[in-house]
């Protein structure tokens, strides 16, 4: 009688375990609703956020915008620049140009004219000129006149250390912004601004983990020009310039392979453009 009783119960213990399990089926099910969750709320999730950073960027060059006014009343000229540019004639089609100009960023101004960083600014920014493939390969070949064309290397982010005027000594921003949407290993080192084109002493001015730090772009025109420098693509004199690459982290403005264009919404949210505010007097 008691073995009887066992076996039922064994039985019993079993049905209940049977009975409560998931089938494959099942599973298959709960999962396939999850991926459809998922493909639902996860790109809106991001698109959402996208957005959200975006607003924070408009804001943040607002308010350095209105710490560059505010800097410029008190000391009637902005931020020097840390960073060497000019306004050149192109080179002659098929030439190579002349080896004191950095021509593989710039800016296209008015009159025809580029608006292009010098090659002394290039070797302070970065190191050194880099060197053709074939140079590097038979380093006995290696001139200070030779380099290749960087278009993502854009030395405007490199002259956004330059905004820290704004802070110190006398601080006319609260604190300094950090672009959301910084390319990262834009810097990738650590890297002093150099000395010799705006402050007589070098050890005066901070060294910086642009990667850590992640500036905004930045660039002062009044140094070529009183009144500033006509940029066709705002359609008058620009005093200076604060740009972040936008969503795509791929900043247009001195990249000769790609026009620059504004960063507009409307194209969608994750889109080529940067998102760009100038000043003019």
């Amino acid at each position: 009688m008691l073995r009887v009783f066992w076996h039922k119960l064994l039985e019993g213990n079993t049905r209940m375990k049977t009975d409560h399990a998931f089938t494959l089926i099942e599973l298959l099910i709960v999962v396939a609703i999850i991926s459809i969750l998922a493909a639902i709320f996860v790109p809106n999730f991001l698109e959402a956020q996208i957005r959200s950073k975006m607003a924070v960027t408009q804001d943040d060059l607002h308010s350095l915008a209105t710490a560059l006014e505010a800097y410029w009343i008190e000391q009637r000229a902005y931020p020097p620049n840390l960073v060497k540019m000019v306004l050149v004639e192109p080179p002659a089609p098929g030439k190579p140009g002349d080896p004191g100009i950095f021509w593989a960023a710039r800016i296209e101004a008015a009159d025809g004219k580029w608006l292009c960083e010098t090659s002394q600014s290039a070797i302070l920014r970065m190191g050194k000129i880099p060197q053709p493939a074939a140079v590097r390969a038979r380093p006995e070949l290696e001139s200070p006149q030779l380099y290749i064309p960087r278009p993502s290397e854009c030395p405007l982010f490199y002259n956004g250390a330059a905004l820290y005027h704004l802070t110190t000594p006398v601080p006319y921003i609260g604190s300094f912004p950090r672009d959301l949407f910084y390319p990262w290993g834009a810097g990738g080192h650590w890297y002093r601004p150099p000395a010799v084109f705006s402050a007589p002493d070098p050890t005066a001015l901070p060294s910086w983990d642009l990667d850590s730090q992640r500036p905004y772009a930045y660039y002062n025109l009044t140094e070529m020009a009183r009144d500033g420098v006509a940029l066709p693509m705002f359609g008058r004199t620009v005093t200076y310039v604060v740009l972040s690459p936008g969503p795509r982290l791929q900043a247009m403005f001195t990249d000769p392979a790609r026009p620059p264009t504004p960063y507009d919404p409307t194209n969608g949210t994750v889109s080529d453009g940067d998102v760009i505010l100038a000043g003019s007097e």
